[in-house]
């Protein structure tokens, strides 16, 4: 994938004009890759003192304002002047100059916190590959500590070349497209892209993984089964109207909710709506609890807090431990005292502790009659 291919992914907030902040060390290439972008001569580059600011037109219709801004150690404290309204951030890397990586890394990190660059899409380009003394992708990545970054998502483009790149992406497009090797398509549409593809907060992540997992299940597979413990009632798959025509299969939230297709739609409601409602306490007394600075952390680890139907779970701890101990108990506590507010009796709910999520529930005699209702629902489902 060429560079201009990937800025052309950005998305601006005024339509089809991007913004696009060229930083790294001096001597890292940034007019290089400017000059690259504007079709203009490299053969004399020199330092740039201040800054350079470039108009690039592609496919007639994008325009993309670049700005080139020195990289000197007098130069880096003017960076945040120009900050404002960017729309694309691209860090530029000397992969061949390792003495500096720490120095670069600093760099970096302080971007990366900084409050207005918070959410611009950032793309750190190792240029320079093409120099034998070059560090490989996976060198680089540890020496600026790129995987210890918790709060953006990381990709890397394809380091053999760009021909190479294209042939293996139109290889996996033929295999997706040819549809009669699966004829079933299973998959965790919540779970999965929570993981490895998406960073948006958990109250509206699974709208977006529902469309993207039916689009691309429609496009390989006969007859698709999106399994899912994501709440469907609310936010979720059903309310998109972007789904493919077709059938689809879904099971959810532990097995008492069933969505066969449009016109069958099979939900169990055996468990007393008074204790729904005390569910529903429980999750928006959470909601709240997450509105505490020391706790807004929860938003983001894991899945989030999420409403399914029978209960209520929250992550305390992600598959990293990048979490405190301290802090994952003092967010048990808080729910379990939230618990015993709504419920001092303790008959109706319950709450466990897993190495990873924190569930309200209720009480396993309450559920029976869902499952036995849930056994004679599957009966008459249609395959």
């Amino acid at each position: 994938m060429g560079l201009l291919d990937i800025i052309k992914s950005f998305k601006s907030n005024n339509g089809r004009e991007i913004r696009i902040l060229l930083l790294g060390l001096d001597n890292a290439g940034k007019t290089s890759i400017l000059k690259q972008l504007s079709a203009e001569e490299i053969t004399n580059v020199t330092p740039t003192r201040g800054f350079n600011v470039k108009s690039v037109v592609t496919n007639g219709d994008i325009r993309l304002n670049v700005w080139d801004i020195g990289g000197q150690r007098s130069i880096r404290p003017f960076w945040s002047n120009y900050f404002e309204n960017t729309d694309a951030l691209i860090y530029v890397i000397d992969s061949s100059d390792r003495r500096r990586f720490d120095e670069t890394s600093v760099e970096l990190m302080e971007l990366l916190d900084e409050e207005k660059l918070s959410r611009v899409p950032v793309l750190i380009f190792a240029n320079k590959q093409d120099l034998v003394s070059s560090a490989p992708a996976s060198e680089i990545s540890k020496r600026l500590k790129l995987t210890e970054i918790r709060d953006r998502t990381l990709t890397s483009s394809h380091p053999v070349s760009e021909e190479k790149f294209k042939e293996e992406v139109e290889k996996a497009v033929e295999l997706l497209y040819d549809a009669d090797h699966l004829y079933y398509f299973f998959t965790d549409r919540d779970g999965t892209l929570k993981s490895y593809a998406c960073s948006y907060p958990s109250s509206i992540q699974p709208a977006y993984s529902g469309v993207i997992q039916a689009q691309f299940a429609r496009r390989c597979a006969q007859t698709c089964c999106i399994l899912t413990t994501a709440p469907m009632m609310h936010v979720g798959v059903l309310d998109v109207s972007t789904i493919p025509p077709g059938y689809y299969y879904y099971g959810a939230s532990a097995g008492r909710e069933w969505f066969i297709d449009p016109a069958n739609k099979f939900k169990d409601t055996s468990i007393p709506e008074k204790h729904l409602q005390l569910l529903d306490q429980v999750f928006q007394n959470i909601q709240q609890l997450l509105e505490r600075q020391e706790f807004r952390v929860f938003t983001w680890v894991g899945s989030g807090l999420q409403k399914h139907y029978g209960h209520v779970t929250i992550a305390h701890q992600d598959i990293y431990g990048s979490v405190s101990n301290e802090l994952s108990e003092e967010l048990f506590d808080e729910i379990h005292h939230i618990v015993s507010m709504l419920d001092p009796d303790s008959n109706i709910l319950d709450v466990k502790k897993t190495k990873l999520d924190t569930k309200v529930v209720l009480k396993v005699s309450l559920i029976e009659n869902s499952i036995q209702s849930l056994k004679k629902i599957m009966k008459f489902v249609p395959y």
